[in-house]
Parts: C-alpha cells; structure tokens; sequence
C-alpha cells in the first residue's frame, strides 16, 4: 500500500485480535487515494479492502467500510471515512490460493 510519492507499507496478515499486530497507524487525511499494489505474478480473481473501526478485535467483526477493489496489481482506493484510527485488510483471492494483508491507519481532517 503506498500513500503519496515515495512512501510505501507492506504487513502480511499476522494473528488476531488486532491489538496482536503492533502495527503503527499510517497517517492519511479524509479524500486521499491510497494505492494498493501486489506484489505477484498474476492479477488476483478478486480482491476486497476491509476496514474496521480501532475498537474492533477480529476479522469477523462489522466493518465501517466495505469495497470491492479492480482484481488489478495496482488500485486506487480513496478514504472516505471520518477522522480516527482504522484497521485494514486487504485480501486477494487467487488460483493457487488467498493472501491478505492488515494495516492500521489514522485518519486525519483535512485543516
């Protein structure tokens, strides 16, 4: 996932809760397009962003948002959220198999 030029993340999915993870919260602000980009061979059959509130502890529990992404190596995907901290799961479905990802973000009020 990067944010803006030259500033870039990668968190393979790790244990749950989250609070398990020890991520650090990407900054963003409200309106900015993050880019996810896969890194793989093949473009995945589908791929899914997830995103749940910081309270959240699991994978299962309700998203604030849900989004379909283009099964694309390198998507846009704009924050529409308000102000706060968020986990993320970016999950790719393939062939061969499923990948996902988790990041923590902080999204901040355009000012």
């Amino acid at each position: 996932m990067a944010r803006g030029p030259g500033v870039s993340l990668c968190g393979v999915e790790g244990p749950l809760p989250w609070q398990d993870l020890l991520l650090s919260a990407i900054p963003v602000r409200v309106g900015d397009n993050i880019i996810v980009e896969i890194e793989a061979d093949d473009s995945p059959q589908k791929l899914r962003e997830v995103i749940f509130d910081e309270a959240s502890e699991h994978a299962s529990d309700s998203a604030a948002q849900v989004m379909e992404l283009d099964s694309v190596l390198k998507t846009p995907l704009a924050v529409e959220l308000p102000a706060g901290v968020y986990n993320m799961r970016i999950s790719g479905q393939w062939e061969a198999g499923d990948q996902a990802y988790k990041f923590r973000m902080k999204v901040e009020d355009l000012e």
